[in-house]
Formats: C-alpha cells, sequence, structure tokens
C-alpha cells in the first residue's frame, strides 16, 4: 500500500499516469492548510493501492483439471461468497458507480479466479485500523467527543474513497474502510491488533457512512488500461517493438518454454502475451508463484507433476527468475 500525506492537491499530478487500483484521500477540516500556521500538522493523507491477497488471475493447468483447481481456489474466497460480503460491507460503503462503466464489474467473469481471498480481506481490515490508530492516537485528529467513533472521525477528516470497477477493489477499499471506522458489518473478528484500545468495540449506523465512487470511464486516471486500452495497446506494442526491449526478452524465452512445459495455459490460443519474442503472458506465470506462496500450495499443484518432487523443486527455482524478468518488463512501460 502507498501513502502520501500532503497539503496541496496539485501533489496528485504526479499519480495520474501511474496504475492504481483504488484511492482514499482525507483531509483535516480546519482553515489553516499552510503548514508554517499550523505547527507542521497533517493536513491531509492520500493512499494509493492494488487490491488485497486475490487468487491467480487464471487456471494454467491442463484442461481436466481446470474444474479441481476451481474448486480449490473457491474455499479460500471470503465466506459464503464475495457478493454476500460485498452486500454487507455496502450497508455503510456502497458503490457508486458511473453508467459508462456497464452493469458489472470486469472481473466476475473468470470467478474464482482473479478474487479477493479471505487472506485478503483481513489485510486491508487490518491496515485500515492501523491508519485509525495512527490518526487517532498520534494527535494528527481533533476528535469532537471523548471516544472515538466514525461520526467523529468522518467530522474531523474530509474523506473520499473511489476504485475501478473491479469487485476485488471495491471490496478492498470498503474492507479498509471498515477497519479505519471500525464498523466491523463483515466478518467482525477481523482487524484486531496486539493491544488495541477498542478491540472490543464497534460501530453501528441506519445509513451509510461513505460511497466507493467509480467515476466516468474515460477521465477516471487510477487505470490508464481501463480508461485507453487502444492508447495503451499502441504505447505497449511501440516499447515492445525496440531493440533493446527483444534483445532482453529474448533472453527468457527459455524460461518461458520450460515454465509452459509445466503450465501449459500460458500457451494457449488467443492469450495476450503483451509483446516480446518470449511468448508468454508473464503477469498470469508471476501469478502462479505469488498466489501460491500465500497460501502455502505446493508451485506443481494440479499440474501433471503434482507428486514430482523434482519438478517442484525445478519450479522453485524458477520462481525468482520470473517474478523478476515481470519486473523488468514492467520498467520498460
Amino acid at each position: 500500500m502507498g501513502m502520501m500525506a500532503v497539503h496541496n492537491a496539485k501533489s496528485l499530478q504526479t499519480f495520474t499516469s501511474r496504475r492504481f487500483l483504488w484511492f482514499l484521500g482525507f483531509r483535516r477540516m480546519s482553515d489553516k492548510a499552510d503548514l508554517s500556521l499550523n505547527g507542521g500538522l497533517i493536513e491531509g493523507v492520500w493512499i494509493f493501492a492494488r487490491h488485497g491477497d486475490r487468487t491467480p488471475s487464471r487456471s494454467l493447468c491442463a484442461p481436466h483439471r481446470k474444474e479441481e483447481e476451481a474448486s480449490f481456489w473457491k474455499k479460500k474466497l471470503p465466506p459464503p461468497d464475495p457478493l454476500t460480503a460485498l452486500e454487507k460491507l455496502s450497508v455503510y460503503f456502497p458503490p457508486n458507480i458511473h453508467e459508462s462503466n456497464g452493469r458489472n464489474f470486469v472481473d466476475v467473469s473468470r470467478s474464482p479466479f482473479g478474487f479477493l481471498t479471505k487472506i485478503g480481506i483481513d489485510q486491508l481490515s487490518t491496515n485500515g485500523r492501523r491508519f485509525f490508530l495512527r490518526y487517532d492516537n498520534h494527535g494528527h485528529r481533533c476528535p469532537t467527543t471523548g471516544r472515538p467513533d466514525p461520526d467523529s472521525f468522518l467530522h474531523s477528516w474530509y474523506v473520499r474513497a473511489y476504485s475501478t470497477n473491479y469487485l476485488r477493489t471495491i471490496l478492498s477499499v470498503q474492507c479498509f474502510l471498515d477497519g479505519l471506522l471500525s464498523t466491523r458489518c463483515y466478518n467482525p473478528m477481523s482487524s484486531l491488533l496486539p493491544d488495541d484500545p477498542l478491540s472490543d468495540v464497534y460501530f453501528q449506523n441506519s445509513k451509510p457512512y461513505l460511497d466507493i465512487r467509480v467515476r466516468e470511464r474515460a477521465t477516471d486516471n487510477l487505470n490508464a488500461f481501463d480508461r485507453n486500452p487502444k492508447l495503451i495497446e499502441t504505447l505497449v506494442t511501440e516499447v515492445a517493438s525496440t531493440e533493446h526491449f527483444l534483445k532482453n526478452d529474448a533472453k527468457a524465452c527459455n524460461l518461458a518454454a520450460r515454465l509452459a512445459n509445466f503450465l501449459p495455459g500460458l500457451v494457449r490460443p488467443g492469450r495476450k502475451t503483451f509483446g516480446g519474442p518470449s511468448g508468454i503472458n508473464w503477469v498470469e506465470a508471476t501469478d502462479h508463484f505469488v498466489c501460491r506462496s500465500s497460501h502455502g500450495v505446493r508451485f506443481s499443484r494440479f499440474s501433471e507433476f503434482e507428486n514430482d518432487d523434482s519438478a517442484e523443486k525445478l519450479l522453485e527455482a524458477m520462481e525468482y527468475r520470473t517474478i523478476l524478468h515481470l519486473a523488468w518488463r514492467f520498467r520498460q512501460w
């Protein structure tokens, strides 16, 4: 999660070309915006972040094992299901989605792949709780009551929340706010920290506290890939056709071929590779390692080499190189 403490909205211009998936900003309800006049008190906080822990974006195993893998990842989703979690969190933090985004979330068609997990829910709730304790206990807030509560916090801070039109990102910002304001409208046992003075407190309200805004698709600056996919495709093509990119991506061809031997979904028809001679989608390849590491799952699980310890060791050896190559490709854009 990224955070920047600022007192001038122009600072946000620095971030307009980046790919963030949700954004939260809160400013003090104060006339003293000049840090030279207020003793250095923080006037505003802008948080740019991606979603929490999620399932892999796609199944990369052989077709006859896809249902088995899907059943496994369904058990990692928020219980009883993500839409129920959304419904409960929307009581206090309803999505406010501009009509240009259509009726469906971008990421719901491949369920359970690409969905926020139970781990992700707890990550964001805990982070929200930490932010509350920081901006309450360290004197960055002016409480209006003797006992902190959501209304007091929102009275002291001018809060706005924005997200892209993905179920996992909207749930992520909802869970962050759930922890920040101690509403615990979903999974009330999450976001408890050691020595938390309010660990036994949660608040209820008869109306929403804050909506999650998904802005007009053509002008939203959180995700340039969604805002203008044709432009991004052109830019990616230009970068991927340079001599420097072609030379360095070609060095990963052998690694790509070895990965595809274990993960045949990397070479499926119609896949998006985002250019280069290596010929695979490196985001999906990295997903395979990151998501399994997060949940303690063997890299060879659901492959044709599932019970082969030597294959597992080979995949372990390829993990770092895969992530490293994806990081290099990202830096080229």
